[in-house]
């Protein structure tokens, strides 16, 4: 499977699911092994999109300070500081 195809699977059946397996004009819906490569495609795109936009935008990273140093709160901001 590519990348991100099982969540995009997963999207598709719970929209069919909710829709009562009807598509946005209210036709039948096909089966997720029916849809043609370019509708899998875009179900992908929209399985990667949503995943992306769960990313937080600036992920914290582990910070290692040297032997003896500690943050120190300043008001709002952290500092680096020597432990006593």
């Amino acid at each position: 499977m590519a990348d991100n195809e099982n969540a995009a699977m997963v999207g598709y059946n719970a929209y069919g699911e909710s829709t009562g397996w009807l598509n946005c004009r209210d036709e039948p819906m096909s089966q997720w092994g029916d849809l043609t490569q370019r509708q899998r495609t875009a179900w992908i795109a929209a399985a990667t999109a949503i995943e992306q936009s769960a990313q937080p935008a600036n992920p914290i990273r582990e910070v290692r300070l040297p032997a003896g140093w500690s943050l120190i709160r300043h008001g709002s901001r952290y500092g680096r500081g020597r432990r006593p």
